[in-house]
């Protein structure tokens, strides 16, 4: 025996001439929908007894589908992050986990940071070099620290200092020099950063200078890097030194030399991060 629905909205059973009248559209109870339309991404939903309805497309993009409509029905919505997420998101969805480590926290900017100081790299020099490098310096700090226990094999040498590797004129400098008999002052560009003037060899071959350059901002692409040194020894000589290197490339390479001659035996340089 097979049934249909006519024209007429009737159901027949094929061979007889009577038929049962149904009510167009279908109900829920006699198995349809009770809608007449539904257009391109409607979702279909109970939104009571027998009762069906639809939840038209959104057109707004990035939105899920929630139960936060009339009576926990659905409903578009975004992510509710203080109740509508579980777990911990993980370490690799923030910048890929780069830089992560258990004292680094998520910054503002997007990276990964250290909340404390960190020994980055450390040099000590066991025999005379012509210069100290740290490369590969990591990219999730705000500030490095270049501490300095150094000493030259000329006549007053000065420690400079350069980044990535550039010699040109592009380091922008006010330095002041003070030694016991004389004060120097002094702003132009140069070919480096003041990290200091070491001692004369002519001076106890025990007495090395400390120096300490802040550099702020190293890691920023849009700005200039500024940095400031203090050094000084017990002899009398002391130098102050503000600069910026006039670039917008992140530090990644800091070199330390004398301006003649060779860093010491003995000397040791300390990179941190802050």
């Amino acid at each position: 025996m097979t049934q249909v629905i006519t024209n007429t909205g009737q159901i027949k059973t094929s061979g007889s001439g009577g038929g049962t009248t149904v009510t167009f559209p279908i109900s829920v109870a006699n198995g349809g929908t009770g809608l007449t339309t539904v257009v391109t991404g409607d979702l279909l939903y109970a939104n009571a007894s027998n009762t069906i309805t639809n939840l038209p497309i959104t057109t707004t993009a990035t939105r899920y589908l929630s139960n936060t409509g009339a009576g926990n029905t659905p409903a578009w919505s975004q992510v509710n992050l203080s109740n509508g997420v579980n777990s911990n998101l993980p370490v690799t969805n923030l910048n890929g986990g780069t830089n992560a480590s258990a004292t680094s926290f998520w910054r503002g900017d997007g990276v990964w940071a250290n909340t404390s100081r960190t020994l980055i790299q450390a040099n000590i020099v066991t025999t005379d070099v012509t210069s100290v490098t740290f490369a590969n310096v990591p990219q999730n700090f705000s500030m490095l620290e270049v501490i300095s226990s150094v000493r030259g094999n000329t006549s007053v040498p000065n420690l400079l200092m350069r980044f990535n590797g550039d010699t040109g004129a592009n380091y922008q400098v006010n330095y002041l020099l003070v030694d016991a008999n004389t004060t120097t002052s002094s702003i132009g560009l140069l070919t480096f950063l003041y990290a200091g003037t070491t001692q004369a060899s002519a001076v106890s071959a025990s007495e090395f200078i400390i120096s300490v350059v802040l550099l702020k901002d190293y890691a920023a692409t849009t700005k200039y890097k500024t940095g400031l040194t203090n050094a000084g020894n017990a002899s009398g000589r002391y130098v102050q030194a503000a600069a910026a290197w006039q670039s917008n490339a992140a530090i990644t390479t800091i070199q330390l030399q004398m301006s003649s001659g060779n860093i010491v035996a003995g000397s040791n340089f300390y990179l941190y991060g802050t």
